[in-house]
């Protein structure tokens, strides 16, 4: 994109997952990773804010109403950190939109870990086994409805843990005294127009924005920008 367009393009290099037998974890290992196949609109000042603000803080959580944006935004600031080796074991990312025990959690990062179970070990305790000496980013994607469960591991996490960061996701903050707490503002009206306009495109190739169609496109844009589309 442009300098100064307010657009960020999608990135070549897909997120990278960790793996604990292995020292350094490269943007080729991508079979967890979420995809990175969209652009994102308006938020390359804040992309440039948070990306040394997860390398020096310990628990960073991207808070905001559903649809604003925070797990594209995660996603971004992830396949920027990992090209620049900012964690040296990696990233590992954990999706928990579609887990319903907050007692699973656990278990969803061992298995983003590629953690196998061991006999008369907790998943914690697996995990802390793994984790207690690499410098990795883990990312914890839609922790709002099992917040306690993802406080709870965090703080397990990092005071076991001296060198791990952790990225969260969540429309409420978890809640912990480490926590730096960062919310995602609704795009502009400027950037809302400018992805409407792709994704109608997307779904009919003919559209386009004009005096003829700004009007209808008007009424699908919420007073504080359109959240709806930027995720």
């Amino acid at each position: 994109a442009p300098k100064g367009s307010g657009v960020q393009a999608d990135v070549g290099n897909t997120v990278s997952v960790v793996d604990p037998s292995h020292v350094l974890i490269t943007p080729e290992d991508q079979d967890l990773a979420p995809a990175l196949d969209r652009v994102l609109f308006g938020r390359s000042a804040l992309l440039a804010q948070l990306a040394p603000q997860i390398v020096a803080q310990r628990l960073l959580t991207l808070t905001g109403p559903g649809g604003v944006g925070k797990t594209s935004l995660a996603q971004q600031l992830v396949a920027r950190l990992v090209p620049a080796h900012s964690f040296a074991d990696g990233v590992c990312w954990v999706e928990l939109a579609a887990l319903a025990d907050g007692a699973a959690v656990p278990q969803a990062v061992a298995a983003s870990l590629r953690l196998p179970e061991q006999r008369d070990l907790q998943w914690l305790d697996v995990i802390i086994g793994a984790l207690r000496t690499r410098h990795i980013l883990l990312v914890l994607d839609n922790c709002e409805h099992l917040r306690a469960a993802c406080a709870e591991l965090c703080a397990q996490l990092l005071a076991a843990c001296p060198q791990l960061h952790i990225l969260a996701t969540s429309r409420e903050p978890l809640g912990l005294a480490s926590e730096l707490r960062c919310p995602i503002p609704s795009l502009d009206a400027a950037a809302s127009a400018a992805l409407f306009s792709l994704r109608a495109t997307e779904r009919l190739p003919s559209f386009t924005l004009n005096e003829r169609t700004a009007p209808r496109r008007r009424r699908h844009l919420r007073p504080a920008g359109w959240r709806a589309a930027s995720d």
